[in-house]
């Protein structure tokens, strides 16, 4: 038999494979395609789950809060209830969870979870505008300026501060952020107080009205990265009264009246408060100062402003919430900023007011963040 020397045979093959090649590479960019498409579905979902579920563990939150104000009424209006004040505390201040617990069985697409931290005894910086029609007076302002003060004065007496920010005065901060929040144009100092502002590329004005978050310190003049790093963790925006738990205000300003004392000693003081704790700021002085346990407490001193009596009953009202939600590696972040407003009482002076146990109001919610 002769070989078919036709130079068309073989390309009917020829078509087919290139053709098979073709719906191949189709086939391959279309499953890739579809999984891209499901794996961008399953991420959006689990956002959701994720965004969800720390709505859920903020709620819950919100639930603890309005359980504390609850009982902080009940007792304060009935005082043979037999409850202590750090145990109405412990309804906010106790560590929760994450939901589910471990070991159980549970249809929840991840996890849950939540913590509430106070405000009330940081700086409110916001009522520096002195403005009465704003729950701030002169006096009012006067006494945050002195907290500021004693703050960076206090930083000054620690060595590796003052080492690195020697010739630095408290005025030199303060009056910055005075012009900041205030109503008015001129500079504490006297002058224009946008002068350095526009100096700037690009340049900018000074709000002129109260901070509505503590990054807003970056845009202040004088308050460089590091600084607000070590003072902007005992502000607060929040914050809306002067009073100091000694219960619940910071180590690190603790460690402003007390140079001396050692990351141990403050340690065990915190410890102390968390047993025992202290009925007012000068119980919380007395104690660092007379402790055997504590050797850096002689020379601790409390601003006497701090002391007064007012401060001696300071109950908890403004807090931050933070929940989170974890679905696979996807998380989402809220945060909340919460204050439990007084009710008011009219028609009464305000010495009687200030005698009075008020009323705590709903859980007021400021403000929501939600970050990753």
């Amino acid at each position: 038999m002769k070989p078919n020397k036709d130079p068309r045979s073989g390309v009917a093959l020829i078509l087919v494979m290139v053709s098979v090649a073709f719906m191949t590479i189709i086939i391959v960019e279309v499953i890739a395609a579809s999984r891209v498409d499901l794996r961008i579905a399953i991420n959006a979902r689990n956002r959701l789950q994720a965004h969800y579920l720390a709505v859920s563990g903020a709620k819950l939150q919100l639930l603890r809060l309005y359980m504390y104000k609850e009982v902080r009424n009940l007792k304060d209006g009935n005082q043979n209830v037999p409850i202590t004040d750090d145990m109405i505390d412990k309804i906010w201040n106790v560590p929760m969870p994450s939901f589910p617990l471990d070991g159980t069985k549970s249809t929840w697409p991840g996890q849950m979870m939540g913590s509430i931290s106070s405000e009330g005894s940081k700086i409110p910086i916001n009522l520096l505008d002195g403005s009465e029609h704003r729950g701030s007076s002169e006096e009012i302002a006067e006494s945050v300026r002195k907290q500021i003060t004693s703050l960076i004065e206090g930083l000054l007496e620690t060595e590796e501060f003052d080492e690195k920010y020697r010739g630095l005065e408290p005025k030199d901060l303060l009056n910055p952020l005075v012009d900041w929040i205030d109503s008015n144009k001129d500079r504490v100092e006297g002058g224009d107080e946008d002068r350095e502002y526009d100096r700037l590329d690009p340049p900018y004005r000074s709000r002129n009205d109260r901070m509505p978050s503590l990054s807003e310190l970056h845009l202040v003049q004088g308050w460089t990265d590091d600084l607000i790093r070590r003072i902007a963790p005992n502000f607060s925006v929040l914050n809306i009264d002067t009073k100091v738990n000694p219960n619940y205000v910071s180590l690190s300003r603790i460690k402003t009246w007390g140079p001396g004392l050692t990351d141990a000693e403050l340690a065990a003081i915190d410890q102390h408060r968390r047993l025992t704790p202290f009925g007012s700021m000068t119980d919380l002085e007395n104690y660092v100062r007379n402790d055997p346990e504590i050797r850096g407490g002689d020379n601790f001193t409390i601003p006497e402003e701090l002391k007064d009596s007012k401060n001696q009953s300071a109950r908890e009202r403004v807090f931050h919430i933070e929940a989170s939600g974890v679905v696979a590696n996807v998380r989402r972040n809220l945060r909340l900023g919460v204050i439990l407003l007084d009710e008011k009482k009219k028609g009464k002076s305000k010495a009687d007011r200030e005698k009075e146990k008020v009323k705590l109001l709903e859980p007021q919610v400021v403000f929501v963040e939600e970050y990753l």
